[in-house]
């Protein structure tokens, strides 16, 4: 998909923010299969969470990536996506401290999760 390799490729460049000008045209080749103009492009950043995008008063547009939240399902997650084995859930919730987590906690996420598996009543496995 045209657009998904777009968006992978603008969060790998956008270290800094950039005018929506020059991100045009760094991606030229595939805006022009997307047939977007400018607007769209912004407007399609400026829905998902993990951009900004600013009209400055010159008129023109900034584009820069927000602050994303990390959640602890997403954290979760990461961790057992990286791992490709189960995690028993005291090993989590030290890998996870910073969220102040439980075992029951970290369960109860695995068991509401469509690819997380629940073993043995202490292990947490991400299966894709």
């Amino acid at each position: 998909m045209l657009a998904t390799q777009l968006l992978n490729d603008i969060k790998h460049q956008l270290a800094a923010p950039m005018m929506l000008s020059e991100l045009m045209q760094e991606h030229n080749k595939l805006i022009k299969q997307l047939e977007w103009l400018p607007e769209q492009l912004a407007l399609f950043l400026a829905v998902l969470p993990e951009f900004t995008v600013t009209q400055l008063e010159s008129g023109e547009t900034q584009i820069s990536m927000g602050e994303v939240k990390i959640t602890l399902d997403m954290a979760l997650e990461a961790l057992l996506k990286e791992a490709n084995k189960p995690l028993p859930t005291d090993k989590l919730i030290n890998q996870l401290k910073e969220f102040k987590t439980s075992g029951p906690q970290l369960l109860a996420i695995a068991k509401k999760h469509p690819n997380m598996n629940v073993i043995g009543g202490r292990a947490i496995l991400y299966r894709a």
